[in-house]
């Protein structure tokens, strides 16, 4: 509710060409959705025709459109599950978890300024359980991430960008959207 009464929406998008100092070219998006937007029905869009009816997928709430093959959402089910996911729909792989809730995410993304997959260089801090999106990537996503946000940000500190991480994950957190053969 404090979302909805503070924030309720809001859009962002930047770019940054490659420049004679050496930094990398670079671009960033989030897109907040209103209340009104996270709590439709977000089947068509995340192209859930496939989904059998009563596939948990169909309660997925996009919270952030980042870009349009990358969301990170919640579970609107039974059980309530105050974790966010990031979502790649048109990659076929299932929402995973973030281990943040919004509070946290909020202030992630103001630290990285919503560059591009910058949720990948999170979910690079979590162990690989052959699930994890970012861990397929490799390392190049992770070594890219740093260096632009390094070059373009002079503010930007990775190391208190992943402290700021570790302080914001949720305690004893058992994602509802995942069955592992670990914890994580």
């Amino acid at each position: 509710m404090q979302y909805g009464q503070e924030l309720n929406g809001c859009l962002s998008e930047w770019h940054s060409p490659a420049d004679d100092a050496g930094r990398p070219a670079c671009e960033g998006r989030f897109e907040m959705m209103p209340l009104e937007d996270i709590y439709s029905d977000w089947s068509r869009e995340l192209t859930l025709h496939h989904e059998p009816a009563d596939s948990r997928l169909h309660a997925f709430k996009v919270v952030d459109l980042a870009y349009t093959e990358v969301c990170v959402g919640h579970y609107h089910d039974a059980a309530q599950d105050p974790g966010l996911y990031v979502f790649r729909p048109a990659e076929g792989e299932k929402p995973y978890p973030l281990h943040l809730d919004l509070r946290g995410y909020v202030q992630l993304l103001a630290q990285s300024l919503g560059y591009a997959d910058w949720q990948l260089a999170l979910l690079q801090l979590l162990p690989d359980d052959g699930v994890n999106p970012a861990h397929r990537l490799g390392t190049d996503f992770l070594a890219e991430f740093r260096q632009a946000m390094s070059a373009w940000n002079p503010d930007f500190n990775y190391d208190t960008f992943v402290a700021l991480y570790q302080a914001m994950r949720l305690e004893n957190y058992r994602p509802s959207g995942l069955q592992l053969s670990g914890t994580v």
